[in-house]
């Protein structure tokens, strides 16, 4: 699995500091959709619609059509292994167009799980952070530190509906992050500054 590692917390790695890194692939939807499952098989494509009016890149516009229930449906994931102690932040920027139900949120559901290759899915404990707010893009974001047991975690990009909405919503996802912050506990002396 390609990891991006940002340069200067790479450094500060070395000085003392944390290492920093995005662990999902394609998180900027650039062209496609590749490195995300589908799942549920819910419609989901590419879309030129970018969170930074890039021309080169795009999002993924997610649909519900399912009535709505109260909770969220998940359409794309991605499994990640996690490191008990470590700190992470997720989310996503949002998008969510005025001409959809009211009452849609977007969502970024994190399930934990006690398998390192995220199978069985019977979630040790879930975590979520979601936007609502229609016609202009919003940041999505929270944080957790895994626990002890926790070793992968399912990353979900998921549209939630109103009980009885019946019309399909979809939303736009771009740069999707869950990033792991490595505190100097964790490395112990393997690392030393030069």
């Amino acid at each position: 699995m390609k990891k991006t590692i940002f340069l200067a917390p790479l450094f500060s790695l070395f000085l003392g500091g944390t290492l920093t890194a995005n662990e999902l692939d394609n998180p900027e939807f650039d062209t496609d959709l590749s490195g995300w499952s589908n799942p549920s098989g819910r419609p989901a494509s590419w879309d030129s619609l970018d969170a930074a009016d890039s021309a080169t890149s795009g999002s993924a516009m997610l649909t519900n059509e399912l009535p709505g229930s109260g909770g969220a449906v998940s359409i794309l994931s991605q499994c990640i292994s996690i490191i008990e102690g470590a700190d992470y932040s997720f989310g996503a920027m949002t998008f969510l167009p005025t001409t959809e139900p009211s009452g849609t949120w977007a969502r970024v559901v994190v399930n934990l799980l006690d398998k390192p290759d995220c199978s069985g899915f019977d979630p040790v404990r879930s975590i979520f952070q979601g936007g609502f707010g229609q016609g202009s893009w919003l940041q999505t974001s929270g944080n957790f530190a895994a626990q002890s047991g926790e070793l992968s975690a399912v990353v979900n990009l998921s549209i939630q509906k109103q009980d009885g909405v019946e019309a399909p919503a979809s939303v736009h996802f771009d740069n999707a992050f869950f990033i792991v912050s490595l505190p100097d506990e964790i490395f112990g002396d393997r690392f030393q500054a030069p």
